[in-house]
């Protein structure tokens, strides 16, 4: 992280995901997943003096690999995908339970619209 820029701390860090989901209805069957990966910079500043408490909004630039496939009128699948770059928008928090660990949220958009996860600091 980089401090001196205003009362707020910029840090810049990479972000690797994955999500897949399938739908059915009777004999139709239909699955996406994607494999995301990307650099993301983050604008941290505190609303309150909770030192466990981590505030911050980001941008994030990164690569969608998407794939999609269903069994729609036929015995067979039909499937598609490919690789595009993307781009998001995020609000999050962490709470730091030790100097180390923490759980975090995220509401925007760069993987889904919503992430809860674990936190580590090195």
């Amino acid at each position: 992280m980089y401090e001196g820029l205003g009362p707020g701390v910029i840090g810049v860090g990479a972000m690797v995901g994955y999500k897949a989901y399938t739908w059915r209805s009777g004999d139709y069957k239909a699955t996406w997943s994607n494999i995301y990966v990307g650099v993301r910079g983050t604008y941290h500043y505190n609303f309150t003096d909770n030192e466990k408490l981590d505030t911050y909004a980001g941008l994030a630039l990164g690569a969608r690999i998407e794939n999609y496939s269903d069994n729609y009128g036929y015995a067979d699948s039909n499937a598609w995908g490919g690789t595009y770059v993307t781009s998001g928008l995020f609000l999050g928090a962490r709470y730091y339970v030790t100097d180390k660990i923490g759980a975090f949220a995220e509401a925007g958009y760069d993987m889904s619209y919503l992430k809860i996860g674990a936190s580590v600091r090195f």
